[in-house]
């Protein structure tokens, strides 16, 4: 399952991590995220997450098309 290699969608993705360490490439900015961090990829941003540690990663992904948002 990883590393996910870099990639983009049309839709908003957020990612809230739960379990390990993972490096994020997100646009041209790379973070390191752990239990309880959250990070947002907006539509048509280049991003990639490898495996930073000993633990399995896990997390939750939200995706949504903006375009189909009532407000």
């Amino acid at each position: 399952m990883f590393p996910i290699l870099p990639h983009w969608h049309y839709f908003v993705e957020i990612l809230y991590m739960v379990e390990g360490t993972a490096y994020v490439e997100a646009g041209e900015e790379n973070y390191v995220l752990e239990p309880g961090d959250l990070i947002v990829f907006y539509p048509q941003m280049t991003h990639a997450i490898y495996s930073a540690g000993q633990l399995p990663i896990r997390y939750y992904v939200l995706k949504f098309d903006p375009v189909h948002l009532v407000l």
